[in-house]
């Protein structure tokens, strides 16, 4: 529960906002759906609708930052996933430029020697 609260809470804290957005909006039009004076409606409409229009704007605030940290989390785990594709690469970088030397050195026709072995190449690397 609360794993989900922390993941979760800033979208579920924007939905209940934009909830009571709509339900004060309900309330200010019922207290003002049956006078027909303007100067008693004034302060219902002004009140009800500052208070909806500050709740939804918090809740839609707090929606787009459960969005923004979902995409930074996205993006961190591509980064991750990326780096980890980079050293697998240069590995293999690494793996194909010992194999070329030995072609290089098996197809010369007064071969010196074998070409040392790269310390990277050591150790073993899964691909």
């Amino acid at each position: 529960m609360k794993r989900l609260l922390r993941d979760r809470g800033r979208w579920g804290l924007g939905v209940v906002l934009l909830v009571a957005a709509v339900v004060v909006l309900g309330i200010a039009y019922a207290s003002v759906a049956d006078e027909i004076v303007v100067a008693i409606q004034l302060p219902y409409i002004l009140g009800g609708g500052v208070a909806a229009l500050l709740c939804a704007g918090l809740g839609i605030v707090l929606l787009r930052s459960q969005e923004d940290a979902d995409t930074r989390a996205r993006l961190v785990a591509l980064d991750n996933a990326h780096e980890a594709m980079s050293d697998r690469f240069e590995a293999l970088g690494v793996q194909v430029e010992y194999v070329t030397q030995l072609l290089e050195a098996a197809l010369q026709e007064h071969a010196d020697g074998v070409p040392a072995r790269p310390a990277s190449l050591r150790r073993e690397v899964r691909l």
